[in-house]
């Protein structure tokens, strides 16, 4: 006897969950399938045609949600993100260098203004605004190896000594500059 109820006890929820539909595995079937069913009949069938649409609209929201989620928190976008600040950096890096030699040029500049003796000054005037052209020289000259820049001092001394006033303050002017 005992054993019997429980067989039933145990048989009825069994029996009465198979009675009970499962809403999601109707809607997995279709609008249609879902609306026919036997729980529905009592709902004019475009309202649940309608409804069944909207929540299987809402299912795939939800599901892409979750999909976006696990991407965001996914390694591979996490590495992805760090790559991409990395070049932020690189490039901001490569900014700040650029940056940075053209205020020690700058800087170069004004104490190179600072020192003129009055011999350079008077070339530099002379010069007028071919001097910026003549400053231009000094690094592509320092560059170069110290033999050609012996060489470059040596034509330099030759245009100090010349009669020509324009030569000559080329001569004064780069020469102080290099020096």
């Amino acid at each position: 006897m005992k054993k019997l109820a429980l067989l039933v006890l145990l048989a009825i929820p069994s029996a009465g969950y198979a009675l009970i539909p499962n809403p999601i595995y109707l809607l997995e079937q279709g609008p249609e399938v879902y609306c026919k069913h036997e729980m529905f009949k009592g709902k004019p069938y475009e309202d649940c045609v309608s409804e069944a649409k909207a929540r299987a609209q809402e299912a795939k929201q939800l599901e892409e949600k979750k999909k976006q989620e696990e991407y965001l928190n996914s390694p591979e976008y996490k590495q992805k993100l760090l790559e991409e600040k990395q070049k932020e950096l690189e490039a901001k890096q490569a900014e700040l260098e650029k940056k940075q030699k053209e205020l020690e040029m700058k800087a170069e500049a004004i104490e190179v203004k600072a020192k003129f003796t009055p011999e350079v000054e008077l070339a530099k005037s002379s010069l007028g605004s071919k001097a910026s052209i003549i400053e231009s020289l000094v690094p592509v000259i320092k560059s170069k190896d110290s033999e050609t820049q012996q060489k470059v001092s040596l034509i330099l001394e030759t245009f100090k000594a010349s009669s020509d006033e324009y030569t000559r303050s080329v001569g004064f002017y780069l020469s102080y500059l290099l020096g």
